[in-house]
């Protein structure tokens, strides 16, 4: 494992999420963000890491740092965060 590497942490997050270890995951894909800041990705799978565990609040902020980075990728974000 490569804790330094943002790609690795995006994808631990992605072991996480689909196995339903939210909170994990949501620590992974804060790690990757914090590694590459300018990359969505990560911002795009915390959103909805959040969502699977009911903060809509969490996700919303996560869209406002993603609208920085990516904004057609917080276009889709939108789209899957309920209102």
């Amino acid at each position: 494992m490569r804790p330094n590497s943002a790609d690795a942490q995006n994808k631990l997050g992605d072991a996480y999420f689909f196995a339903g270890r939210f909170s994990e995951a949501i620590a992974a894909y804060q790690q990757a963000a914090q590694l590459r800041p300018k990359d969505g990705e990560a911002y795009y799978n915390l959103a909805l890491a959040y969502l699977e565990i009911g903060d809509r609040e969490a996700a919303l902020a996560q869209s406002r740092l993603l609208a920085n980075v990516d904004s057609e990728l917080n276009k889709k974000l939108l789209s899957e965060i309920p209102r």
